[in-house]
């Protein structure tokens, strides 16, 4: 029986509350922007409800690439 790494599992996990949490908002006609809040709080390891992410150094790795595209991707618009 082959495992995933605990990296794309938690990669899914957070695709899928996110993806959860945008159908949700949508149909409430409220921003999906503070969906993916709620998503971020709901896997987050300070909230034990629900599964959460087990590999914080990779994620937060990953995050910080999500922010320097997003900039990067904001000021070559200006």
């Amino acid at each position: 029986m082959s495992h995933l790494p605990k990296l794309i599992e938690d990669l899914a996990l957070m695709l899928g509350i996110a993806g959860i949490t945008t159908l949700l908002f949508k149909m409430l006609k409220q921003p999906v922007v503070l969906g993916y809040i709620l998503a971020g709080l709901l896997i987050g390891p300070n909230f034990s409800l629900f599964p959460t992410i087990s590999n914080l150094v990779e994620v937060k790795i990953w995050a910080d690439i999500g922010v320097i595209f997003l900039l990067f991707s904001l000021g070559a618009r200006i």
